[in-house]
């Protein structure tokens, strides 16, 4: 998949991510096409998403998406199976020094990873409110 990645267009479609790889097809890399929060350790291409607003791969290969309307960082890894990397599903502020997947998001709109693999997430309710220095939170690779 990390070679595809940088051969790849990613295409934001509804609620479905499309991809064209080197042979100039396109076929679904994440979402099923009906909204909803589903495929935890399954295939991301069946997978339900809701809102997905931003995408961004790691140096390694995975990709994450930022699920707006679940309230959710979804992990997509290598050989194709999605998890949430971060969030509850509920909206809100709360978690900051806890486990990942029990802090509450609300409305992640953009994700970004460096070269350490540190993601950022930035929650754009808050940043609406004018809270940019609240606005972007951080989690550090397991």
């Amino acid at each position: 998949m990390r070679k595809s990645l940088s051969w790849s267009l990613f295409v934001v479609l509804l609620i479905t991510f499309a991809t064209t790889g080197e042979a100039q097809v396109i076929s679904t890399f994440a979402g099923m096409g009906t909204a909803g929060y589903t495929g935890n350790g399954g295939s991301a291409s069946v997978a339900q998403l809701s809102r997905p607003t931003s995408i961004v791969a790691d140096d390694s290969g995975n990709v994450y998406i930022a699920d707006y309307d679940n309230n959710v960082i979804r992990k997509v890894t290598t050989d194709g199976l999605i998890n949430t990397l971060a969030g509850n599903g509920t909206p809100g502020y709360s978690g900051d020094g806890g486990s990942s997947t029990a802090a509450q998001l609300s409305a992640p709109s953009g994700i970004a990873v460096d070269v350490a693999g540190n993601l950022y997430i930035l929650l754009q309710e808050l940043a609406q409110l004018g809270h940019q220095a609240m606005a972007a939170w951080l989690f550090w690779p397991d």
